[in-house]
C-alpha cells in the first residue's frame, strides 16, 4: 500500500468517528483507544466497521478477529482496513 494510499485509510477512518460519534478531530489520535479516550462502546465499533467496509468496498466483520483484540485504538483499526484492503486487492 502506497503512502498516499495509507493516508487517504487513516483519513477516512478518522472522518468516520468524527462525522458518525460526534468527536471532535483533534481527539482522534492514534493512540486514542476508541472506549477510553473517545467513549465508545462494541457496537459503535461495528458501526465504524460497516461504514469502513462500504467505503473501501472490503470485508472485515466476516472473519471477526478484529473483536479479541477490543479495546483497540484509532491505529489499530486503521492497520485492520488497511490489512484487509491489502488482502482484498
Amino acid at each position: 500500500m502506497s503512502q498516499a494510499d495509507a493516508k487517504k485509510v487513516s483519513e477516512a477512518v478518522r472522518r468516520i468517528i468524527s462525522e458518525t460519534f460526534k468527536v471532535k478531530e483533534d481527539l482522534i489520535k492514534n493512540e486514542s483507544l476508541l472506549k477510553d479516550h473517545l467513549g465508545l462502546d462494541s457496537v459503535d465499533l461495528l458501526d465504524i466497521v460497516g461504514l469502513a467496509e462500504r467505503e473501501f468496498k472490503i470485508k472485515i466483520l466476516e472473519d471477526g478477529s478484529f473483536r479479541a483484540r477490543w479495546p483497540l485504538s484509532v491505529n489499530d483499526l486503521i492497520e485492520i482496513v488497511k490489512t484487509q484492503i491489502s488482502k482484498q486487492s
